[in-house]
């Protein structure tokens, strides 16, 4: 996905920008860096699936082994991001023309995948999920492996 998000920016030539990526790169700071006007600008990409009957989007989250389970250290970084994210999500049809999916591009703001708090991190019977919402309504699912967060999926709901 990143490659494609990087040719679609260099294909706008008029604009004068140009795009880094790294193939394979797990820049911890983002996956590309976007210069212009002479300031870089910081693009996360997300993939991530639609439901468009509940009107969520999920987009994919973080890996979170490098905390060793710390909810602290998690909450902190999930909360410290100056990037900006784009997801590149779908939604599955299923027509007379058979199945296929239709994917869309989105900007979403930081700001509303901030704003957890350490304590508010709430574990399932069997301690393998944990969840949290945030004051956007933005619902943070961690995934738990030997009783420690792993990864976090975000749950995005819109309205009309």
């Amino acid at each position: 996905m990143e490659e494609l998000i990087v040719r679609a920016i260099k294909s706008d030539t008029v604009t004068q920008h140009h795009a880094r990526w790294t193939e394979r790169g797990h820049d911890d700071r983002a996956d590309v860096e976007v210069q212009f006007n002479g300031r870089s600008i910081f693009l996360q990409i997300k993939s991530g699936q639609v439901n468009t009957r509940k009107r969520v989007l999920e987009i994919s989250g973080h890996r979170h082994t490098r905390y060793n389970g710390d909810l602290d250290g998690i909450t902190n970084y999930l909360n410290y991001r100056n990037v900006n994210f784009i997801s590149t999500s779908y939604d599955q049809r299923n027509d007379n023309q058979g199945r296929h999916h239709i994917y869309q591009v989105r900007y979403i703001d930081i700001e509303h995948l901030t704003g957890i708090l350490p304590d508010r991190w709430e574990a399932n019977q069997s301690g393998t999920q944990y969840l949290q919402e945030n004051d956007y309504g933005v619902l943070f699912k961690g995934t738990s492996i030997y009783s420690k967060l792993e990864n976090t999926l975000m749950e995005i709901c819109w309205s009309e």
